[in-house]
C-alpha cells in the first residue's frame, strides 16, 4: 500500500496527501475486515497448541474477552508502565538505527565504491533479512526473548566495527544490519506476549509501535 500511495503521491494529487488518505482508509477497512485478534476465530489453534480441543480453546476466549472488559491496561496505565518502556525504547533506537542505515543504502554503498554492485547488494539483504528474522525467531523461541535480543545487540556491534572500518567491510556490515532488521521488528511482539495476558495484548501492543 505504501508503494501504490508513492505513486500516486508523485503525480501530486492535492499535494500528494489523498492518495495517502485513500491508501489508509482502504488498508484500514480490509484489516477490519480480514484481520482477527484470536487464532481461534479464523480456525486455527491457540498458541499453536493442537492439544487444545476446540471446546476448550472456545469456552477459554470467551472467559478471556470477559476479563478483557475490566482490564486495567488501558493507555493511560500501559504508558506509566517502566516494562512497557523497557520492551520497545531499547528496540525502537536499535531498529530505527538499522532503518536508518537501510535508507541511505545508496549513499553508504557510493562512498564506499560500491555503487556498481547496488542490485546484487540489495538482494543480498533481503535474503539476510529473512533469514535474520527465521533464525533469530527460532533463538527467541528456545531460549527467551532476552538472549534473542542479547544476540542482536552483538549483531550490531559487529555491524558498527565493520562499518566504522569501510571499504569492503561495508558489506558485513549491510548484511549484519539487514539480519538484525530483519528480526527487531518482532521482539517488541514477543516481550508484549510474555509480559501482558493474551486478552490484554492487542490493547497494549497499539502503542508499541507508534
Amino acid at each position: 500500500f505504501g508503494f501504490i500511495a508513492l505513486i500516486f503521491a508523485s503525480v501530486n494529487i492535492f499535494g500528494g496527501f489523498l492518495p495517502f488518505l485513500i491508501v489508509g482508509v482502504v488498508g484500514w477497512l480490509i484489516g477490519l475486515i480480514f484481520i482477527k485478534d484470536y487464532p481461534e476465530q479464523v480456525g486455527c489453534y491457540r498458541d499453536n497448541d493442537k492439544s487444545f480441543t476446540k471446546e476448550k480453546a472456545d469456552a477459554m476466549l470467551v472467559a478471556e474477552l470477559e476479563n478483557k472488559k475490566t482490564t486495567v491496561w488501558k493507555l493511560g496505565n500501559t504508558l506509566k508502565c517502566g516494562q512497557f518502556w523497557l520492551a520497545t525504547v531499547p528496540m525502537g533506537i536499535l531498529l530505527s538505527m538499522s532503518v536508518g542505515a537501510m535508507s541511505q543504502t545508496t549513499q553508504i554503498f557510493a562512498a564506499n565504491g560500491l555503487a556498481d554492485k547496488f542490485d546484487m547488494l540489495m538482494g543480498l539483504v533481503m535474503i539476510c533479512a529473512l533469514v535474520g528474522s527465521y533464525v533469530l525467531g527460532l533463538i527467541d523461541g528456545k531460549f527467551g526473548t532476552k538472549c534473542a535480543i542479547t544476540v542482536s545487540v552483538i549483531v550490531m556491534l559487529l555491524a558498527g566495527i565493520l562499518g566504522a572500518i569501510g571499504g569492503a567491510a561495508v558489506i558485513p556490515c549491510i548484511v549484519l544490519l539487514a539480519i538484525f532488521m530483519g528480526a527487531a521488528s518482532n521482539f517488541t511482539v514477543s516481550a508484549a506476549a510474555q509480559y501482558w495476558r493474551r486478552e490484554d495484548f492487542s490493547t497494549v501492543f497499539a502503542a508499541v509501535n507508534p
